[in-house]
């Protein structure tokens, strides 16, 4: 069974008018502390109510809901939402989703993704590798020979925003070659700031994948514009010049 943790994004102008107020809604739970329903999430201002509810599931992600604003740039602000689903045992799951506000409501930016019990995630700025905030988990892997809480080796993955697509995507993910501790040794999981310099070698090292291969269009074009010099003549021949001289 895995925990449940819904990213909330919410665009929140600066301006002199009030902030919406934020509503969790806090399900009840049945005899075996399993929760009723799913929890969701509103911001309010006056009469308008944008709300997200957390997906539906076979035990609800409706346990210890929890929102607070994180900013993700100047004058834009991000509301982290988190629930649990557990059937009352060790384990619980966590789902991310990020979440704007787009023609009244609330829409996911993420894809489906979730992690265990034991994990960890956290959003950081890195202006060299997206202008919005990068999200990673860690989620332990359970290994041969190893118990529930024993220490694991992790899985961690990194989702960065694409302005082409206007959401999040899965960028990296890879296994951490050491094991970390879990909860037999330690209280809470801490992975992600022990890999930081490995996670962020791979984005750059991906993020000058994606600069060379821009380069090579762009010698393309140029080859284009050497071979083709009287194209402007030609009107099918010009367009395409223009076309690649746009994607550069």
């Amino acid at each position: 069974m895995k925990l449940a943790i819904l990213i909330v994004l919410c665009t929140v102008a600066a301006s002199a008018q009030t902030a919406p107020r934020v509503e969790v809604s806090h399900p009840t739970t049945d005899a075996e502390g399993v929760a009723t329903e799913p929890a969701s999430v509103c911001l309010v201002s006056g009469t308008t109510r944008q709300c997200y509810t957390a997906p539906k599931n076979d035990l609800p992600f409706g346990l210890n809901p929890k929102a607070y604003p994180v900013n993700l740039k100047q004058g834009v602000d991000a509301l982290l939402f988190t629930a649990t689903a557990s059937g009352g045992g060790s384990g619980s799951t966590t789902i991310l989703a990020l979440l704007v506000v787009k023609r009244g409501r609330l829409e996911n930016l993420l894809p489906e993704v979730k992690v265990s019990e034991q994990s960890e995630h956290q959003i950081w700025k890195e202006p060299l590798i997206s202008d919005l905030p990068i999200i990673v988990t860690a989620t332990y892997e359970w290994g041969d020979g190893e118990t529930h809480f024993s220490a694991h080796r992790f899985r961690i993955s990194t989702y960065v925003f694409g302005h082409q697509l206007q959401n999040y995507t899965l960028q990296d993910e890879y296994i951490t070659a050491k094991k970390y501790a879990s909860f037999d040794q330690a209280d809470k999981i801490t992975v992600l700031q022990n890999e930081k310099s490995e996670i962020l070698t791979r984005l750059r090292r991906q993020s000058k994948l994606t600069r060379d291969a821009a380069k090579q269009i762009q010698r393309g074009a140029n080859e284009i514009n050497i071979v083709d010099s009287d194209a402007s003549s030609d009107p099918i021949r010009s367009w395409s010049t223009n076309f690649l001289r746009e994607i550069r």
